[in-house]
Order: C-alpha cells, then structure tokens, then sequence
C-alpha cells in the first residue's frame, strides 16, 4: 500500500474549512496602525529574507517576550505597592537598634499617631515585602515597630490581622512579642485569641502565644480574669489529645493568674504525664507557686533530654521547620517569670 493509495478528501476539506475561517478572520481584522516592539536588526533582515515582516509599527520602546537566555522582567502593568503615608512611613527609618531597645518607644508621641493611621499600620505590620526584606536594611524592622504601635493604639482592627502573622512560619519575633500586644490592646481580643488557641489547626507555638497573651490581658485587666481562666481551663480539659508544651503553657499562664481553682485539673494532666515538665516543674512546683505547699515535699526530679512533646509540631497539611522546644519553653518560663517579679515590684509600689 503506498500513499497514493489513500482517500485524502475528508482531510483536504477538513484543511480548506481552516484555510476559509482564517481568511475570513484575516478579512474582518484591520492590522492598520497597530503596533509591536520595535525589532532586531537581525529579526529585521531574517524577516525581509523571508517575505514575513508584515503591515505592523514598530512601536521604540514597546514590551517584548523575555528571551531564553535571561529571566522574565518584571510585569510593567502590573499596580505598585502604594506607598506608606506620613507619618506612618517614618517607620521605615527606625531600624533595628529602635527595635532592640529594652523600653519600647512610644510610637503615638514619638512618631505621631493616631488612630487614623491603623490601616496603613495593618499593612505594613503585613507586609511581605518588608518582612523578607534583607536584615541589614532598616525596612526590614518596620513591621515589627507597626505592630507594637498598633497595639499602644489599642487597635482592635489588628487582632485578627495579627493571629493571622502569628500563625505564619519564621515570626519567632512576633511570637515572643505577641502576648504584650494582645495584653495593650485589651479585652476585646480575648474572644479571637480563645477561638485561635482552641484551634488544633494553628500552629503550636502560635496557639502557646495566644495563651499567654490571654494571661496577659487579664494581668492588665483584673475585671477580665474569671473570663480568661474560663477560656484556659477550656483549653488545659483537652490535654489528653493536645501537645506536653502546649498544656505546661497553658498551665504557666493560669499559674500567672493564681487560678487555684484549676488545681484539680492540673494535678490530673501532670498524673497523667501530659504535661511538659521543663516549662513550670512537676506536680509539686506548681502546688508550691500556687500557695498550696509551703515548699517541696520530694527533690525535685532532674530533667532529661527526652522530656520533649511527644506530638509532631506541623499543622496538618502544612508542615514547618518549628522553634526548638526546649529553647521555646525556655523563653516562655522566663517571660513569664519576669512578668510575675515585674507585678510583685508593682505591687509593692503602689
């Protein structure tokens, strides 16, 4: 059988049917004046050699497909950022050494502002270009002055933002720094930091700093306590399923509180061994804190190596290279350590 032999009819009609919709296409376009980048010199001469230069201006100037051999440019249409307005821009400059300071600078009289500046102080504490920005750059700490000056504004509006950027991988600033936000800001996070920490969704250590940051409000607010144990207690009831650290922080926080009346819960998660004891000590430390021991009635135990949560720190379909949780609980004990010998000296004070 040889190709003389095949019926090519069905194809030949099937390609003059293409050759008639693109002459007609071609008929209903007027390619008159449109433009196109302006070419090569040697696409120019390849096209002349080869009849195909066609009836378009070249356009100087005009954007051109990226070659090959380098990287796509950036999208010239696509909108820029908008930029900071003043004085909220002025957080731009601040730097590093600003963020490092041991006393936070009073960003509404130092920097100028005010309440109306929230939303663009939710940007920026948001902002991802600014948070993985080079460390060397003083943009880079914006977001971290924008977040403390929306919490020393009280801006309710930034709660939910914030849970959001707490939840995100790689924020171990904010993440140590999230309980005194939530603490300035005041009553009316203490709904959005429970729903956040009874979520099993969120990562671990953000679900410890809402914890902490429910603590914190109800340090700053006494009339909140009884709500905010409540909301802890809620909590520490899951510790059969829930993470060692996470239950140990939850408990540091209700220890903050001298919340006697969670004793019998406690004692069951440390019973059970479901509570990380290199975060607020065993059974008896926490009887001790909570002025039900005069001291301890046993040496305490050593700690080992091997007291870590015994649950993988990745949220579900999201896994995260997580803090280490020695160091996290470290940190956590001495925050809240400080804290409490911070209220003693208040306290003596008054």
């Amino acid at each position: 059988m040889s190709v003389s032999d095949l019926d090519l009819t069905m194809l030949r009609e099937m390609w003059a049917r293409r050759r008639a919709a693109a002459a007609e296409v071609r008929h209903r376009i007027d390619p008159a004046g449109m433009t196109r980048p302006a070419r090569t010199p040697e696409e120019r001469a390849w096209l002349r050699e080869h009849g195909g230069e066609g009836v378009f201006l070249e356009q100087p100037g005009g954007r051109r497909a990226p070659s090959l051999e380098r990287a796509a440019e950036p999208d010239l249409l696509a909108e820029p950022p908008a930029p900071y307005p003043a004085p909220v821009d002025r957080l731009l400059t601040l730097g590093e050494a600003s963020a490092r300071r041991d006393e936070w600078l009073d960003y509404p009289r130092a920097v100028g502002l005010d309440l109306p500046d929230v939303p663009a102080l939710i940007r920026m504490a948001s902002d991802r270009m600014l948070l993985e920005a080079d460390l060397e750059s003083l943009e880079s700490w914006a977001p971290i002055h924008a977040w403390r000056s929306l919490a020393q504004l009280e801006a309710v509006e930034a709660v939910e933002p914030l849970l959001a950027l707490l939840d995100a991988p790689d924020n171990e600033w904010l993440l140590g720094e999230f309980p005194a936000l939530a603490g300035m800001i005041g009553r009316v996070a203490i709904g959005p930091l429970t729903r956040f920490m009874h979520d099993p969704a969120r990562y671990l250590w953000a679900r410890s700093s809402a914890a902490e940051g429910l603590g914190d409000i109800a340090t700053r607010y006494p009339v909140a306590r009884d709500e905010v144990v409540g909301a802890l207690v809620a909590q520490l009831e899951r510790y059969p399923e829930e993470d060692e650290t996470l239950n140990a922080l939850v408990i540091g926080s209700l220890l903050d509180l001298d919340a006697v009346e969670a004793a019998p819960l406690i004692e069951r998660a440390f019973a059970e061994d479901a509570v990380d004891l290199s975060v607020n000590g065993d059974w008896e430390d926490v009887q001790v804190e909570l002025g039900l021991l005069p001291e301890r009635l046993t040496p305490r135990p050593p700690l080992h190596p091997w007291l870590m949560p015994r649950a993988p720190l990745v949220r579900p379909a999201l896994a995260r290279e997580p803090v280490a949780p020695s160091k996290t609980a470290a940190k956590a004990k001495a925050r809240r350590k400080a804290a409490k010998r911070s209220r003693k000296r208040n306290r003596r004070g008054r």
